[in-house]
C-alpha cells in the first residue's frame, strides 16, 4: 500500500477504547498522505497514519503514526541520497522507487538512525512496502532470508522503541513470528482498489477478496487489530459508506479513499463536513469585513452549525478535491463578471464534477452567454422588455417574503434552469417567463433584487436560512451552539476601559470607574471581564498627575473575586490598519508624548504592564479587547494567539425595533489568515447614544437587542458590553442598572467573557461524523451544547457524554459535559433521569447503566432542574442550602454560589 492512514473512533458504546488480548483495539484508523491534514481526523479517528514529510501540527485526541516504506526508497525523502548501492535490489516501476534489501544489516542501522530516531514525535510508525521485495527476489533461499531479516528489523525496531506502536502493511508471511511486536496490521483493496497501470478505481474479483478475507481473519484469530483500506473517488460518498459498513461487519476496521490518500476518508462513520467555503472578490470589497459573503452570509451558516470560510476569487482557488471537507460553495461577488473570468469559471466546473454543490448570489462572475450557461443547464435568452415595463410573479416558492417581498431587476439576459426547481417564475410584457431564482442539479442560483432589498437597507427577500439549506442540500446536523449552555443562554459581561478617568456629572471628585466598580460590578455578581487603557492611567501616560489614585482603582477592581482581567491597549489605536501601515494622524489613538505605534507595545506591552502592576498574584491577563475601529491587521491577531490570548471585539450586531433586519446581526468573527478574530456578540452603548452624543439613557435599547436575537432563533447570547463612560452620567447609570436587572430576571447562564469565546473558537473545530444510527462529535470540550431546529429526544444512557436536554420553540437544546468526545443517539422510550436546564456549567459527568454522578458550579445562586422518572431519585450531595421542588420537574434552588454534587440512581 502506497500512501495510506488507519482511523477509528468509538464512541459511546463503541467510543470507549476496549482491549483485545491485551492491546488496545481502536475504533477507527485513518490514513492521510498530503500537507495539511484537515483538523476533522485529528479529532474523530482513533489512530491517524500521516506522512512524516510534512510539518504538522497536533491537536485533538488522534494517536499519531509516521509513514516509513522500509521496502522501498522514495526519492523525494531527505535520506534518498544516503542510501548505498549495495542496499538496493531493484525497482518498482509503479511508484518509480528503489527496492531495499533489508538483509543489509548497514541498511537496517540506517533506517533506525536516519529515519525512526527522527519520527520521536509520533506515537507510532506504519510499515508500508514490506512485501516489495517479491518484485525482484524469484528464488526461495533468497525470499526466505529476506523474510528472516524483516522478522528481526521489527523485532529490532521494537527493541530501540518499546513505547510506540507499530503498525504494518500486510506482511502476511511473517505476521505470525512478529504478532508480539505489531499492534495492528492493514491490508488494500478489498471490494474496490487500483489498477496499478492504469490508476483508475477497480472492483476486486470475487476470488481475490476471499482469499484475503480468509488471510485477515487469520489475523484477527491472532488478536491483532486488522484495518482494510479500500479506494473510491471522493464524490461517491454513498458508496464508500456502503463498502465501509460491509468490511465492519467481517470485523475489520475500514477506511475508504481516493487514490492519492488526501481527502477525507470514509470509517464506520462518515465525515460531515461543516466548512463552507464562501467565494468573495477582493476588488470590489477591500476590507473583507465589509463584504456581503461575510457580513451577511457567514452568520446563516453559523447558526445552520457550518463554519464559513472566506477565499478571495483574485487569489489562487484551491486545486485539490474540496468535496471531502466542504459541505458547498457559495459564490457571492457583488460583481457581475470576474477579472480572471474564464479561469474563474473552469474551476467552478470543476468542481461541480468533483460533486461539490455550488450557489450564486445575485451574479455568477462569468458572463450570461449560452457558452457557459448551458454546461450548467441554463437556458438564457435576451430580455424583449423595456427596463421600465411591469412584470408579474407567476408563482414563488413560500421561502420568499421573508423579511421584505422579492424585487426583480431589470436585467438584458434572461434565465431559466433546463432541469430543477424554480424558486421564483416571473413573466414580463413580452410573456417571456424566466426564472430568477432555482434550485438545480449542482446547487442553485438567485440573482439582484431576488435575494436582498437594498434601497434603504440590506433586507432578505428570500429566506437565507432555507435558501441555502435547500440549494447546497445541507444534511441537518447537530448545530454546536454558542448562545446556550446547560438549557439557558448564556450572559457574559465585558468593559472596555474607555472613560476609566471620567469624572460623574455630579461629583466631580468621583471617577466613573468607581462608579462601575461599587455600584455595578460589587452589586451585580455575575462574572466580569475588564480591561484598562495603560496610556490612560499609567505614570507615562496622559494623566500622570492622577496615576497613583487609577492605578489604585484599577487594582481594587481587579481584586474583586468575580472580575478576569483583560488589555484594552496601550494607546487606544482608532484606525489599527493605518497606524500599521505608518499612516499617523492625530486621531488615529490617544495623544501620548512621545509614542509612535508600535503592534507589540499596544497588545504585548500593554498585557505587561497590567500583569506586573495592576493584578493580584493568583490572577492573569486572558483578554485582549480591540479598540477603536476593531479591525487589526492579521498580524496583530496572531500576535495575541502567541502571547496566549483570547481577543474580541468587532462586529455590528446592533438590530433593534427601528432596524429589525438581519442585516444587523454580525457573525461570530473573522478569520485573519488563521487566526480568528472573536466579535463582540452585541454592541456597545457607544453605538446605542450615537457615538456618546445622546441621548444617554439609549443604551437601555440593547434590550431589544437581546430580544430580537432570541425570537424567532437564538442568534447570540446575551453580552453586557459597554465602557467605563456608562457610569459618570445618571442617565447612562440607569440604564446600565435596567439591562442588568433585565437580563438577570432571563433564564440565563452567566459565564466568562474568557469562556464564550472559548467557546467560538471550538465552534469551528468541531467535527461530526454519523455511523447510520447516531452522531460523532468531538472537540476541545469548551462549546457544550449542540441544537437541533426540531423536537428530539436524546438518549442519556446510550449516548456517550451527553447529561441532558431542554426543548423550547421547536428547538432542542442537547447539554454536553465537556469531555470533548461524544456519541449521540436517540430514544423516545428511555427512562433515565437526565439535566432539564441549568444556570451554571458542568465540571464532570460519570454514569453507569442505572445511577450517575455530575460536578456542576454556578456563579450566581444554582437553579438546576432534572426530569426524573418514577423509578428514580436525584439528590445533592454536598450542600444543605437548598430547597427542593417537586413538580413536573425536580428543582434545586440553592441560596449561594460554588460547586454542586448530585448524584442519581434508579432501581433495575
Amino acid at each position: 500500500m502506497r500512501r495510506l492512514c488507519f482511523s477509528k473512533i468509538i464512541y459511546s458504546l463503541i467510543y470507549f477504547v476496549t482491549l483485545v488480548y491485551g492491546r488496545e483495539l481502536p475504533g477507527s484508523v485513518c490514513f492521510y498522505y498530503d500537507s495539511n491534514p484537515p483538523q476533522e481526523l485529528f479529532y474523530l479517528c482513533d489512530w491517524l497514519i500521516l506522512d512524516p514529510g510534512f510539518q504538522i501540527k497536533k491537536t485533538g485526541y488522534s494517536k499519531i503514526f509516521a509513514y516509513v516504506s522500509i521496502g522501498e526508497g522514495e526519492s523525494y525523502r531527505e535520506y534518498f541520497n544516503e542510501l548505498k548501492k549495495e542496499w538496493i535490489l531493484g525497482e518498482n516501476k509503479y511508484w518509480k522507487t528503489k527496492i531495499l534489501d533489508i538483509r543489509d544489516e548497514d541498511l537496517q542501522d540506517f533506517l533506525i538512525e536516519k529515519v525512526f530516531k527522527n519520527l520521536k514525535d509520533y506515537d507510532g510508525f506504519f510499515l508500508d512496502t514490506l512485501d516489495s521485495y517479491r518484485l525482484v527476489l524469484k528464488d526461495k533461499g533468497s525470499i526466505f532470508e529476506y523474510e528472516n531479516a524483516l522478522v528481526e528489523f521489527i523485532k529490532k525496531l521494537k527493541e530501540n522503541f518499546p513505547e510506540k506502536k507499530i503498525l504494518i502493511n500486510r506482511g502476511f508471511e511473517i505476521i505470525n513470528r512478529v504478532k508480539d511486536f505489531i499492534d495492528g496490521v492493514a491490508a488494500e483493496s478489498l471490494y474496490y482498489g487500483l489498477d496499478l497501470s492504469t490508476m483508475n478505481y477497480t472492483e476486486v474479483p470475487e476470488e481475490n477478496r476471499k482469499w484475503l478475507i480468509d488471510e485477515l481473519k487469520k489475523i484477527e484469530d491472532m488478536g491483532l487489530p486488522v484495518v482494510v483500506i479500500d479506494y473510491l473517488p471522493p464524490r461517491e460518498k454513498t458508496k464508500a459508506f456502503e463498502v465501509a459498513q460491509k468490511i465492519k461487519k467481517e470485523g475489520f476496521i475500514p477506511w475508504i479513499t481516493d487514490k492519492d490518500i488526501k481527502t477525507l476518508g470514509t470509517s464506520y462513520f462518515q465525515f460531515i463536513p461543516r466548512k463552507v467555503l464562501l467565494l468573495y472578490d477582493g476588488t470590489v470589497c477591500k476590507q473583507i469585513e465589509f463584504c456581503n459573503v461575510h457580513r451577511l452570509a457567514s452568520l446563516i451558516f453559523e447558526y445552520l452549525g457550518y463554519v464559513p470560510v472566506l477565499k478571495d476569487v483574485t487569489d489562487p482557488l484551491p486545486e485539490e478535491v474540496l468535496v471531502d471537507r466542504y459541505a458547498g460553495i457559495v459564490v457571492w461577488l457583488q460583481k457581475d463578471i470576474v477579472r480572471n473570468y474564464q479561469e474563474f469559471y473552469n474551476w467552478i466546473l470543476k468542481k461541480i464534477k468533483e460533486g461539490n454543490k455550488v450557489v450564486f448570489v445575485e451574479s455568477f462572475g462569468f458572463p450570461l452567454e449560452e457558452k457557459y450557461l448551458k454546461p450548467l443547464g441554463i437556458e438564457v435568452m435576451s430580455n424583449k422588455s423595456s427596463p421600465f415595463d411591469i412584470v408579474k410573479i407567476v408563482s414563488k416558492d413560500n421561502i420568499f417574503g421573508f423579511e421584505a417581498d422579492p424585487s426583480v431587476e431589470y436585467s438584458y439576459k434572461l434565465l431559466h434552469p433546463e432541469k430543477g426547481k424554480a424558486l421564483l417564475v416571473i413573466e414580463n410584457s413580452e410573456h417571456q417567463r424566466f426564472v430568477p431564482a432555482a434550485v438545480t442539479k449542482w446547487g442553485g442560483y438567485i440573482t439582484n433584487g431576488v435575494a436582498l432589498r437594498t434601497e434603504m437597507e440590506d433586507v432578505w427577500s428570500v429566506n437565507p436560512f432555507e435558501f441555502f439549506k435547500i440549494t447546497l442540500r445541507l444534511p441537518e446536523i447537530p448545530a454546536p451552539d454558542t448562545t446556550t449552555e446547560n438549557g439557558r443562554r448564556i450572559l457574559f459581561v465585558h468593559i472596555d476601559g474607555d472613560g476609566f478617568i471620567e469624572r460623574t456629572e455630579w461629583n466631580r471628585d468621583l471617577f466613573a470607574s468607581e462608579v462601575i466598580r461599587d455600584q455595578i460590578i460589587k452589586v451585580f455578581k455575575l462574572p466580569h471581564t475588564v480591561s484598562v487603557i495603560e496610556g490612560e492611567i499609567a505614570p507615562w501616560g496622559l494623566y500622570p498627575d492622577i496615576s497613583s489614585k487609577l492605578e489604585n482603582i484599577a487594582r481594587s477592581i481587579f481584586r474583586l473575586e468575580n472580575v478576569e482581567p483583560a488589555s484594552h491597549s496601550y494607546s487606544h489605536p482608532f484606525k489599527w490598519g493605518y497606524l500599521y501601515r505608518g499612516i499617523m494622524k492625530e486621531n488615529y489613538s490617544l495623544p501620548i508624548k512621545n509614542y509612535r505605534f508600535n503592534l507589540e507595545r499596544e497588545i504585548e506591552g500593554s498585557v505587561r504592564y497590567i500583569q506586573d502592576r495592576l493584578l493580584p498574584e493568583d490572577k492573569k491577563v486572558k483578554i485582549f479587547q480591540w479598540t477603536g475601529d476593531c479591525m487589526p491587521p492579521p498580524e496583530g491577531v496572531k500576535l495575541t494567539y502567541d502571547l496566549g490570548l483570547l481577543n474580541i471585539n468587532g462586529g455590528d450586531t446592533i438590530i433593534t425595533n427601528k432596524n429589525p433586519w438581519l442585516s444587523y446581526v454580525s457573525p461570530m468573527g473573522i478569520d485573519k489568515n488563521g487566526y480568528f478574530q472573536v466579535y463582540a456578540a452585541v454592541q456597545n452603548e457607544n453605538i446605542y447614544t450615537d457615538n456618546w452624543k445622546g441621548p444617554f439613557y439609549g443604551y437601555q435599547n440593547v434590550i431589544q437587542t437581546f430580544k430580537l436575537t432570541e425570537k424567532p432563533r437564538r442568534l447570540k447570547p446575551i453580552n453586557i458590553y459597554y465602557h467605563f463612560y456608562s457610569g459618570s452620567k445618571i442617565a447612562s447609570l440607569k440604564a446600565l442598572k435596567k439591562v442588568y436587572s433585565w437580563a438577570l430576571s432571563q433564564e440565563v447562564t452567566p459565564l466568562y467573557t474568557s469562556q464564550w469565546i472559548e467557546k467560538v473558537l471550538d465552534f469551528r473545530k468541531i467535527a461530526v461524523g454519523f455511523d447510520g444510527k447516531g452522531w460523532l462529535i468531538a472537540g476541545d470540550g469548551k462549546l457544550k451544547t449542540v441544537r437541533f431546529d426540531r423536537k428530539v429526544y436524546p438518549s442519556v444512557k446510550k449516548s456517550s457524554g451527553v447529561v441532558g436536554y431542554k426543548a423550547e420553540n421547536n428547538r432542542t437544546y442537547i447539554h454536553l459535559d465537556g469531555s470533548g468526545r461524544y456519541y449521540l443517539t436517540f430514544n423516545e422510550k428511555e427512562k433515565f433521569p437526565y439535566l432539564y436546564d441549568f444556570n451554571g456549567f458542568i465540571k464532570s459527568y460519570n454514569r453507569s447503566d442505572n445511577s450517575f454522578r455530575i460536578l456542576a458550579e454556578s456563579y450566581l445562586p444554582a437553579h438546576i432542574r432534572f426530569d426524573v422518572p418514577d423509578n428514580c431519585t436525584v439528590d445533592v450531595l454536598n450542600r444543605e442550602d437548598f430547597i427542593r421542588e417537586i413538580g413536573s420537574k425536580l428543582v434545586f434552588v440553592f441560596r449561594n454560589s460554588g460547586e454542586i454534587l448530585i448524584e442519581g440512581r434508579c432501581k433495575q
